[in-house]
């Protein structure tokens, strides 16, 4: 239940209107969707319990676990689009590969696939991941 509260509250902040509303919460009610927004959840919940050993190994494993998890539905479907799985997912799915720093093969391709089509994914969202790659003197 808490799950669902906290994606209608995620899905309510990106809506513009309710149309929309509906649009992007039957999108995040996807099976595909809502694992990928409960996996974000726990990651997210797991770095606010960090403090002085962040991250931790028990984080470490999340993160490895949550890319090879989406690695597999990005295989299978592509990239977490806005148009496929809606917005909420579709943030979520780039919070998980912006972790997933040990495999940067994933994080090389999965921006390529957001190169591909860049309206389908949030402008913020390649950038920061461009920005990573830069920062860390990674060819893209």
């Amino acid at each position: 239940m808490k799950q669902l509260i906290m994606i209608h509250f995620m899905v309510f902040e990106k809506a513009k209107n309710p149309v929309d509303y509906f649009r992007e919460l039957f999108k995040a009610l996807n099976p595909i969707s809502y694992k990928i927004i409960c996996m974000r959840n726990i990651d997210q919940k797991e770095w606010k319990k960090c403090e002085i050993d962040c991250p931790s190994d028990h984080l470490k494993d999340l993160m490895v676990s949550n890319a090879n998890l989406l690695k597999k539905y990005v295989n299978k479907y592509g990239a977490i689009s806005k148009s496929k799985f809606g917005i909420v997912a579709s943030h979520c799915a780039w919070l998980i590969v912006q972790h997933a720093d040990h495999d940067i093969e994933f994080q090389r391709k999965y921006l390529k696939l957001m190169h591909q089509n860049p309206k389908d994914f949030r402008k913020e969202n390649i950038k920061m991941l461009t920005r990573r790659f830069r920062n860390k003197g990674i060819e893209i």
